[in-house]
């Protein structure tokens, strides 16, 4: 690791970027086989029951966001400002405040799973198998929380593309063990659970040990735990709290509402119908996420013009990348739906997934603006922005249920439309106007976004006519021609010459490494 320094900037932005592609897709192939093994083997709402317990676990997560958000922005800070026994307070208070934390959260808990069948709706020869999921999602929750304070050492040096690694190699281990499990044992709603917990070890081993190869710093010191240094992270991140519980209200119980108001078997159709936005969205997450340290640096380092051509250039990347499997799940969505799980309304699935991510042909540019609030520590507008838009959704979607015939659909839509006006008329020229530019700045994103949507669903529906996906083999040549064709197009109209060359330049440096390989 000592020759990390020699890598530029840029260099380490795009390896950032590839690494986290990488990890999506191996995301990306775990549920292509799990999700419809699943629904074959055990019916849709197991599936549906898996997705709901990783929400619940989201629920919980409200606590501890208030701590954890913003950890990585103190500490990068103060690293970057040379104050490291500042970093090391943050770092030993967070700590602390996480292990008290999970204590308080065990016995309420414990709690929610021995009455889980009379709070929600669970299908008669499931309740053990479900309630079993929830509590290895729940140690699986309290586990990684302890651990991930090793994380912001790959945030405050800039190398995420090392985290990103890691997860690429723990997800392949998780695969096996699944598959293991699923093969040799009668199948279980909660192997996929079981598979990630035992996958817990091996990842904080690796997270343990970076971080003391990238900062040796960061150590556990009882004398420098302060009090006033959490309440700093606290004050700040209450409000990320909230907002993640605005962002609930907006995506999060729409599978709870299914399953208490309308069935079942409707929450499992749609968490189907969510497993490819997901993957579309944490694509698009990973990447607007790799940009967030360099934001942070500069940010603190007083470097104007160096933001703005970070956040330029994070726009037409995003753009670029983030608009192909958008536009391929809106041309090809029915078709994948009709092979990958032959026994459902394909149709359906495909208006539900569109439904689901259709905001990001307008917003998959700007997701990077996100970071901006927890980087000026401006997180409390925003967070109100969202809880405000999150109890609108909650409100429309139950009277919608309640008075309306439109079902599973207004749940899947509603949010989505609130949310798009959210970010169009706040958080894109909020965010600029933190920053001290035009509150119009950033709106360039849109275009980029807009413009690579379009052309990846012209170029879509020219390859399905002239190669129509009848199977899987005709199904990859299509989609595969799409992405090159758009992904070279996108980068001819929306990326300027030395953003292409510095791209192409790192492809064929990975592409050479790997036939090494």
């Amino acid at each position: 690791m000592g020759n990390l320094k020699s890598i530029s900037d840029k260099r380490k932005l795009l390896i950032n970027i590839a690494a986290s592609m990488s990890a999506f897709v191996l995301n990306v192939a775990v549920g292509f086989f799990i999700s419809p093994y699943i629904v074959r083997t055990l019916g849709v709402e197991a599936n549906g029951y898996i997705q709901l317990a990783n929400n619940i676990i989201s629920y919980v997560s409200i606590i501890t966001v208030a701590i954890n958000s913003m950890s990585g922005r103190f500490i990068t800070i103060a690293i970057a400002t040379d104050e490291t026994d500042k970093a090391v307070g943050y770092y030993t208070s967070v700590f602390w405040a996480n292990v008290v934390l999970a204590v308080l959260l065990l016995l309420p808990f414990i709690g929610v799973i021995w009455r889980l069948d009379s709070l929600i709706n669970i299908t008669a020869g499931l309740v053990s198998d479900v309630k079993m999921l929830l509590a290895l999602a729940f140690v699986n929750f309290v586990l990684s929380n302890l651990l991930s304070l090793w994380n912001n050492a790959y945030y405050a040096t800039n190398t995420l593309f090392l985290q990103y690694a890691r997860i690429a190699i723990a997800t392949i281990v998780r695969v096996v063990i699944t598959i293991i499990l699923f093969v040799s044992l009668k199948p279980r709603v909660f192997y996929v659970t079981l598979a990630a917990l035992l996958c817990v070890p091996l990842t904080a081993f690796w997270s343990f040990r970076d971080k003391e190869r990238l900062l040796p710093v960061l150590k556990i010191n009882n004398e420098k735990f302060s009090l006033i240094k959490l309440k700093e992270i606290v004050s700040s991140g209450i409000w990320r709290s909230l907002q993640a519980t605005g962002e609930i209200l907006l995506t999060g119980l729409d599978l709870l509402i299914c399953n208490l108001f309308i069935s079942p078997i409707a929450m499992g159709v749609l968490a189907l119908s969510k497993t490819v936005p997901s993957m579309i969205q944490q694509l698009n997450w990973q990447i607007a996420s790799t940009f967030a340290p360099k934001l942070t640096i500069n940010f603190a380092q007083e470097r104007k013009e160096e933001i703005w051509n970070e956040l330029k250039h994070s726009f037409k990347i995003l753009a670029v990348i983030g608009t192909i499997p958008l536009g391929g799940l809106i041309i090809f969505g029915q078709d994948f739906f009709r092979l990958w799980v032959p026994g459902e309304d394909a149709g359906m699935l495909q208006v539900l997934s569109v439904l689901s991510c259709f905001w990001m042909a307008l917003l998959a540019g700007v997701q990077p603006v996100g970071n901006v609030f927890a980087t000026v520590n401006k997180v409390k507008p925003q967070a109100i922005s969202v809880i405000i838009s999150g109890i609108l959704n909650t409100v429309l979607v139950l009277f919608a249920v309640r008075f309306t015939n439109l079902g599973i659909y207004a749940v899947a839509g509603t949010s989505v439309l609130i949310g798009l006006l959210r970010n169009l008329c706040y958080t894109i020229p909020a965010s600029a106007r933190y920053l001290g530019f035009a509150w119009h700045k950033f709106y360039i994103g849109v275009w980029y976004s807009a413009i690579c949507t379009a052309i990846v669903m012209c170029i879509g529906y020219i390859a399905r006519q002239l190669i129509y996906p009848a199977g899987w083999k005709l199904m990859f040549i299509s989609c595969s021609v799409t992405a090159v064709l758009a992904f070279a197009v996108n980068t001819l109209v929306i990326l300027s010459k030395e953003e292409r060359i510095l791209i192409f330049a790192l492809a064929k440096k990975l592409i050479g490494r790997l036939a090494k390989r």
